[in-house]
């Protein structure tokens, strides 16, 4: 097994090619190719028995990866994952642009105002104690 490494360029252009594939409806056969620095990336939608899908093939020099994704229905489309790529990307630019200054820390996303020391020592989950449930919120059940 290897691992595809895809540049945000080829991602930005997968998604692309992603989302044009999506509007396309029916048994039909297309291809898209590109080429991003030493590396020739060929995506192209085919069909079989078992429905629509899309194969991504990465070829540098002799190694080749190859990534099939199918559909989930007939005519289902691929926009879901385009854009959770296209979140991915704009999501690690941001955070990139992003100068932090003494004291603050990425935490999910955001800049938060705390030392390393204090993001290690807090506990993000409750304790496991048992609460005691008071006495005026039972239930009571009446059988009629």
């Amino acid at each position: 097994m290897r691992r595809m490494k895809l540049s945000r360029v080829a991602l930005q252009w997968l998604c692309r090619r992603f989302n044009e594939a999506s509007e396309i409806k029916g048994k039909s056969f297309k291809t898209w190719r590109c080429r991003d620095l030493t590396t020739l990336i060929y995506c192209s939608l085919k069909c079989n028995q078992y429905g629509r899908f899309l194969s991504v093939i990465m070829v540098k020099g002799e190694l080749r990866s190859i990534i099939i994704l199918p559909e989930i229905t007939f005519n289902a489309v691929w926009f879901d994952l385009s854009k959770k790529i296209e979140v991915f990307i704009n999501k690690a630019e941001i955070l990139q642009r992003k100068t932090l200054n003494a004291g603050e820390i990425i935490s999910n996303g955001q800049i938060e105002k705390r030392s390393y020391k204090e993001a290690l020592q807090k506990s993000r989950w409750p304790p496991n104690e048992l609460q005691s449930v008071p006495e005026s919120s039972t239930m009571e059940i009446r059988i009629l």
